[in-house]
């Protein structure tokens, strides 16, 4: 699980195709603000997808990785970590590192059922 770059001149791509732009959201699964003095941006999710989108830049920061549409989202309180979760066949907890968009941890079969609700602790 990881990120996949969106470059469409990149060869050798391991999928057909490639995301590069989500519109819409998951409206079941709060959005995050993680504006601090380094940026403005939000998190936000997009079934299978999480989104980190620059307010400034009107750019996107896709996290992909999921198996399934993502159900549940929380961030750490200095809001450089985000994580994520599903439900489903294969689900998984990522958490990944918000400034440089790369999952730090994951956890396969976190719970026979998927999770839910989370929280991240200090």
């Amino acid at each position: 699980a990881g990120l996949i770059m969106s470059d469409p001149s990149a060869s050798g791509t391991p999928n057909a195709l490639s995301l590069s732009w989500v519109f819409g959201f998951s409206r079941d699964v709060p959005l995050h603000n993680l504006c601090d003095q380094n940026r403005s941006a939000i998190f936000y999710v997009s079934a299978h997808t999480g989104i980190i989108y620059d307010l400034n830049a009107k750019s996107q920061q896709l996290l992909q990785g999921h198996c399934n549409p993502i159900t549940c989202t929380c961030t750490s309180a200095d809001r450089r970590y985000i994580a994520t979760s599903d439900r489903g066949a294969d689900s998984m907890i990522v958490l990944w590192d918000s400034y440089s968009t790369r999952p730090v941890k994951t956890i396969s079969a976190p719970h026979p059922n998927g999770v839910r609700a989370m929280d991240l602790s200090p």
